[in-house]
């Protein structure tokens, strides 16, 4: 009896160990961690969903600026973005609306233009060609669900030889969907601490969600 429950242990055991092992933080390239970016990008663009997108600026750990973006999508065809950020000391709004072919755009509260291209803010993104960075991926826990988490970490010398460093965290369930993403940066200038957290998150299949064209 003693020896079956021995061997029994021994196979639970031995059962575990792939889910150990996968559960361990393990060091990728960046074509890993780029794949899965495009994928959960992928994946999303064919859901129904919601995107809050929170930007923060910091100087010396207090916010100086700050933008919100909010946009959404229902596939194929169909989207609406609503970017806000502050300009001086006011509020200023841009929106695009997409549906199929054409765009509409309105910035603040002028009146809504129509266009066969897309009329709204390009951001480009990337990293510095003399970075250096480390690519990680690994099994976490986010709000009570086993999700997948990619990053990556780095740092480069920009203008003046001053460092600066950044961060890239992205999480995927298992249908393959982005659920979060916060990138932040950080570099110090004549004793200014500067930095900056852009925060993602997903709501997919939103209840009630419509996209009509605003004229």
């Amino acid at each position: 009896m003693r020896e079956i429950k021995w061997i029994s242990l021994l196979c639970v055991a031995i059962l575990c160990i792939p889910f150990i092992v996968d559960a361990q933080s393990k060091k990728i390239d960046s074509s890993t961690f780029y794949k899965a970016l495009r994928d959960g990008e992928d994946a999303s663009d064919k859901v129904s969903h919601r995107r809050t997108i929170v930007e923060d600026r910091y100087e010396n750990g207090k916010v100086v600026n700050s933008a919100t973006s909010l946009s959404e999508r229902i596939p194929p065809d169909k989207s609406r973005s609503v970017h806000s950020y502050y300009l001086g000391r006011g509020l200023e709004q841009s929106t695009v609306v997409q549906i199929g072919s054409l765009y509409y755009c309105r910035q603040g509260v002028r009146p809504w233009k129509k266009s066969n291209q897309y009329c709204g803010q390009m951001t480009i993104s990337g990293e510095p060609s003399d970075s250096i960075v480390d690519y990680n991926t690994d099994v976490v826990d986010l709000n009570g669900a086993q999700v997948r988490l990619y990053s990556s970490a780095g740092s480069y010398h920009g203008a003046e030889g001053i460092l600066r460093s950044f961060e890239d965290k992205i999480w995927i369930n298992e249908r393959g969907l982005i659920i979060r993403r916060e990138s932040t940066t950080a570099s110090e200038e004549r004793g200014v601490k500067y930095g900056s957290k852009t925060t993602t998150t997903f709501e997919y299949n939103p209840i009630g969600l419509k996209i009509q064209a605003p004229i």
